[in-house]
């Protein structure tokens, strides 16, 4: 049995084709995480920029040679973006512009947990379908009015904006706006252009309501706690009033510049869709 089995061996090893594996050498490290030339082009930049501030304080020169650096790295891709944010801090200590306890600081600040926790907040509502739960109420309180669409629309987008970064409730309200254009008869254009103006500029002026609306209110709050205390309701005391004048007057200069037909959208198939799916 085992002869038989050689035998058989080797008519298959003789018979058999042969097929050639091609074997890829590994990239480099360096071609995977940096370009040199890229890099190079970055490091002569900032080189020139501290030759350039000759007879200027050595802190200064330092400092604006590594904000050259850094934005090169940004601006040619040299790193990924996260490597090169994280670096900054490596850098200015290296460069004798903080110590490393002063340079990691900003790192445990309030302000990034608080836009951490809008991130979280704005993937949890995208993740459990709630944006089609807005999108489908939002059509059926319309009534098939054009006007009030796009209002409610400014409305839920500076809403959810005030409560977590304007960015990331756009990327949560977009989604739904695109679905509700997509019920919009393509000759109607302006309706088109209107609603998705409005929850652009409703989420940036929904953002100024609140703390945890946008960073700069963060910021703001934060420069101002420095010298007496100041929270999220000493913010929304300023800040909501304004938010909600400017959305009103957003809305009626969407009005003025693109004025709505006087037509009806057809929601009858919202309002069954909502009913069978109980939202």
């Amino acid at each position: 049995m085992v002869k038989q089995a050689g035998k058989e061996d080797e008519k298959c090893y003789k018979c058999g084709r042969i097929e050639w594996i091609t074997y890829t050498m590994p990239r480099k490290v360096h071609e995977s995480i940096f370009s040199r030339r890229k890099l190079f082009a970055a490091v002569m930049i900032s080189f020139i920029t501290y030759f350039v501030l000759n007879g200027q304080p050595e802190i200064i020169r330092r400092t604006l040679s590594a904000f050259v650096f850094t934005a090169g790295c940004w601006i040619l891709e040299v790193f990924p973006l996260p490597i090169t944010g994280l670096m900054i801090p490596v850098l200015l200590t290296l460069l004798g512009v903080f110590k490393p306890k002063e340079a990691f600081m900003p790192f445990s600040n309030q302000i990034i947990f608080l836009l951490t926790g809008g991130l979280v907040l704005g993937q949890s509502i995208k993740k459990h379908g709630l944006d089609k739960l807005i999108a489908f109420n939002m059509l059926a309180a319309s009534g098939g009015s054009i006007d009030r669409l796009v209002f409610l629309a400014m409305l839920t987008s500076g809403f959810i904006s005030m409560w977590m970064s304007n960015t990331v409730a756009i990327a949560v309200i977009l989604p739904v706006i695109l679905s509700i254009l997509s019920t919009i008869p393509k000759e109607l254009s302006n309706v088109r252009i209107k609603l998705l103006l409005a929850i652009s500029i409703s989420a940036s002026l929904g953002g100024m309501a609140t703390l945890t609306g946008s960073t700069p209110s963060m910021i703001a709050a934060a420069l101002l706690a420095e010298s007496r205390p100041f929270g999220f309701i000493n913010w929304a005391y300023y800040g909501l009033p304004v938010s909600l004048l400017s959305l009103a007057a957003a809305f009626l200069i969407l009005k003025r510049i693109y004025p709505s037909p006087k037509i009806k959208l057809d929601i009858d198939s919202v309002i069954e869709q909502k009913r069978i799916l109980k939202i």
